[in-house]
């Protein structure tokens, strides 16, 4: 019985040697192979980075010279065909940089850059590339930041830039009627570091929760009706959201997934406040504080914004919607008889 016991635990001893060996020699087999998928994988990427750098130069001489063609004198068919290559050339570009930008973060090579800039003068710059499409759509574009906020930063204003316009063409492209709107709050969080936090709101198509788990997958758009009529690469908000990490914030949204409540990304970043830069964002020699002001605006968020802008001037602010309404307000009498009077109205097309 002795022999019996001592032999089944030699066996055993010499089996659990052999499964040593065993795992071993796979695991070694698996970090063999996974260190080959690395370097796969970063060759792919210098390669897509690579091909994009050598694609971009000879696409803006295509779009430069269609341009300048356009301004020569062609007939109407010839001046078609040279806006098609332009229009062709420039949306071909916006994929080869979306690649290049994708590559560059798949291999951790994107650096990011700190530069003064103006909060404000980059939420408008980034406006001012969509408002010609929102314009064309007959949607309101609305912009709101937040009063205690600084705007004298340090950071890479243009991958900001970059996130904001991305944003903004997905909520204009995605909505019908209605309205798109962009507004910034954030924090001090001690006398050189703010987070800023951003949120980009939009009446449209909304997205449902079964959608919302491919929105940030490489490639991927909702589904594929979708790619058919907006087109595009799905690979802008990916690069959007590393940006968003690569700045030490993030990005989220939410939806309903129901026509006209639209969809609502959020997303915060960290940034250095600059010190040496103190210029207000308001005049100083104008003195418009304790001035009364008529607001007439069919759209209430148009409403709040000016209204609030208005308070953070001194102004005192009524608001109406309609036109008969300010004709009525201008109309009213007070308790001693004096008709309402106002030192400034601002007017919208009612």
């Amino acid at each position: 019985m002795t022999l019996f016991l001592a032999g089944i635990v030699g066996y055993l001893a010499n089996r659990r040697v052999v499964l040593e060996r065993q795992v071993a020699t796979r695991t070694a087999e698996l970090g063999r192979a996974n260190e080959a998928l690395r370097d796969a994988s970063q060759a792919k990427d210098r390669f897509f980075a690579h091909m994009s750098h050598e694609i971009r130069t000879p696409l803006h001489s295509v779009i430069g010279m269609s341009g300048l063609l356009t301004s020569t004198a062609l007939s109407e068919e010839q001046q078609e065909y040279a806006e098609t290559i332009r229009v062709s050339g420039e949306s071909l570009l916006s994929v080869v940089n979306e690649i290049l930008d994708f590559s560059k973060i798949e291999a951790d090579k994107l650096e990011l850059e700190s530069q003064p800039f103006n909060l404000r003068h980059c939420l408008e710059d980034a406006i001012d590339v969509v408002a010609a499409l929102a314009a064309k759509k007959n949607l309101e574009l609305f912009c709101r930041i937040e009063e205690r906020l600084p705007t004298a930063l340090l950071g890479d204003v243009t991958r900001l830039r970059q996130i904001l316009v991305n944003l903004l063409s997905n909520a204009i492209k995605f909505t019908d009627k209605g309205e798109v709107e962009i507004s910034v709050s954030g924090e001090t969080r001690d006398s050189r570091q703010a987070l800023l936090c951003f949120c980009v709101r939009d009446t449209g198509l909304g997205i449902s929760p079964e959608a919302k788990s491919k929105l940030f997958q490489s490639f991927s758009q909702c589904d594929a009706s979708t790619t058919r009529r907006y087109g595009g690469t799905g690979l802008g908000l990916v690069i959007s959201k590393r940006l968003c990490e690569l700045m030490g914030g993030a990005m989220e949204v939410d939806s309903l997934g129901v026509p006209g409540y639209g969809t609502t990304f959020r997303f915060s970043i960290l940034v250095e406040c600059n010190p040496e830069v103190q210029t207000p964002d308001v005049p100083t020699d104008v003195v418009v504080a304790g001035k009364r002001v008529l607001i007439a605006a069919s759209n209430k968020t148009c409403r709040e914004i000016l209204a609030q802008q208005s308070q953070t001037l001194g102004l005192h602010p009524v608001t109406v919607s309609t036109g008969r309404e300010a004709l009525d307000v201008l109309g009213r009498v007070d308790l001693f008889g004096h008709m309402e009077t106002f030192d400034l109205a601002i007017l919208d097309a009612i």
